[in-house]
């Protein structure tokens, strides 16, 4: 699968909907700094896992992020503020949707997870692992420096394999 296409409204710092269809090959998503090119993936993300790994537990004046996933900006709230991505491969358009009050169904979390991931080896928190392994954040950049000592690459290794429960990877390479 792929993604096709992000549909937002009133996510972070899009008040007004803003829909980016990507094309079947290669995209580059350039600008300037704070222009909102982070946040398309954010949405992505936020769609598929219902959180955004990249703040953790970041908190500020009693703040979390969860404070700023939805417009807060000047001017009206939008009435919809909702996250969609568009998942397409042979078989057509999967879409999961986001809304500050709705998740999505289960079925189709199922079913995406099912399309995205092999479920034999996928782990316990499948989206999550290939957000973390496949969104690469300016953050992450430094991380993948061969500077760091090896134990410190090798928690990195083993975080972005989703290698966290190593006991149950033990069990399933036995097999």
């Amino acid at each position: 699968m792929k993604l096709a296409y992000v549909d937002l409204c009133g996510f972070r710092g899009y008040r007004k909907r803003v829909r980016v269809d990507f094309p079947e090959d290669f995209t580059i998503v350039d600008g300037r700094n704070g222009v909102g090119k982070s946040t398309i993936f954010d949405a992505v993300e936020y769609a598929l896992t219902g959180h955004l790994s990249k703040y953790k537990d970041a908190k500020a004046d009693g703040e979390t992020v969860a404070n700023y996933i939805w417009w807060t900006g000047q001017g009206p709230a939008p009435i919809d503020r909702y996250v969609e991505a568009g998942f397409k491969d042979q078989d057509g358009v999967i879409s999961i949707r986001r809304s500050e009050f709705e998740s999505p169904d289960d079925s189709t979390l199922v079913k995406l997870v099912a399309k995205l991931c092999d479920l034999d080896l996928a782990p316990r928190d499948a989206l999550s692992q290939l957000c973390y392994t496949s969104i690469i954040r300016d953050e992450h950049i430094a991380g993948l420096s061969l500077d760091l000592k090896e134990t410190e690459r090798y928690a990195l290794l083993r975080d972005g394999l989703g290698a966290n429960d190593s006991d149950s990877w033990v069990s399933r390479g036995a097999q």
